[in-house]
């Protein structure tokens, strides 16, 4: 029996010796995550829309617009959420703002809509630019900028 596995092991010790090595490129290849670019898709009820807030006396005043890609049966800002942070860094639900629809309209502009809050703590306001047209109804989440109110 070793006779003949001592020619086979003695071949196998003779093939020539390549090193398991990889360049750089191959390496970085097989060890960084794939890099996929998602396509979001929309209804095509809202065009934009932009959120910002400033700060008054125990207040913050939001300016708030929702544009729509034609005109709407109703367009404007639902679950207007006002939130409040010791750090500016993890925000916390205080109250909701009523909503602001208006009807027949391709957008709608608030340029001051102001809350009383009770200070003490960064604000901003998170909200959902809605569009509603026959029975479709798109909505798209902004979240605002951050504000310290005394």
């Amino acid at each position: 029996m070793i006779k003949r596995i001592l020619p086979v092991l003695m071949a196998i010790a003779m093939l020539p010796v390549t090193p398991l090595t990889g360049s750089a490129e191959e390496v970085t290849e097989y060890e960084s995550p794939e890099t996929i670019d998602e396509i979001v898709e929309t209804l095509g009820l809202i065009d934009s829309g932009s959120l910002s807030i400033s700060t008054g006396t125990k207040k913050i005043h939001m300016n708030m617009a929702t544009y729509g890609s034609y005109t709407m049966d109703e367009i404007g800002f639902t679950i207007i959420d006002i939130e409040r942070s010791s750090n500016n860094v993890n925000f916390t639900h205080e109250r909701y703002a009523d909503d602001k629809i208006t009807t027949n309209s391709s957008y709608y502009h608030v340029g001051d809509y102001a809350w009383n809050v009770s200070g003490g703590y960064y604000y901003r306001v998170k909200l959902y630019h809605y569009a509603c047209s026959g029975t479709t109804i798109e909505t798209m989440q902004n979240i605002s900028n951050s504000v310290w109110v005394g």
